[in-house]
């Protein structure tokens, strides 16, 4: 992250069924920044199946005010799972989301990412203005199965070497 925005908060929160990962910083004078970039690589904490993500977000003026924004699992672990991203941009003038967008993945494999570009993500007749001297960007990164794919394939494979000792013991 650069001198010209914070961390507000980071947290990782358990699910029944998977984990969700927030970050909520502030952009200051993004109209005097060429680009920015913000990008964060974590593991879940699970008991599990652990997964790794890389997640990114680039701003770009040129030519237009541009974001990209990318999630990318980076574990090796071949289990699918469910991957989605929630990201809000809002003013600190108004205190109001003026964009908001999810999107996700059903089955993720190690390797796979999520990707989106938001074209004109700042109108630009407001670039040289104040109307955006401070951005506040919410992301919420939501992983789900990760618990209940484990859970069933520990059963199926319990059974079958239940089956197979029985078998053996006759």
């Amino acid at each position: 992250m650069a001198a010209s925005d914070k961390m507000l908060e980071n947290n990782e929160e358990e699910l029944n069924d998977g984990h969700v990962v927030h970050y909520s910083y502030y952009i200051c004078n993004l109209n005097t920044i060429k680009s920015w970039a913000f990008e964060k690589k974590f593991t879940t904490k699970c008991s599990v199946l652990s997964t790794s993500w890389q997640f990114k977000m680039l701003f770009q003026q040129v030519p237009d005010a541009t974001c990209s924004i990318t999630l990318r699992r980076t574990d090796e672990v071949k289990i699918s799972v469910m991957a989605s991203m929630y990201v809000s941009l809002s003013r600190e003038t108004q205190c109001s989301t003026y964009y908001s967008e999810k999107f996700e993945k059903n089955e993720m494999l190690p390797g796979q990412e999520v990707q989106k570009s938001i074209a004109e993500v700042i109108p630009n007749e407001h670039l040289s203005t104040t109307f955006f001297k401070k951005i506040d960007i919410a992301a919420t990164i939501i992983i789900l199965n990760c618990h209940s794919m484990i859970k069933t394939d520990l059963k199926r494979n319990l059974k079958i070497l239940k089956k197979r000792m029985t078998i053996s013991n006759m």
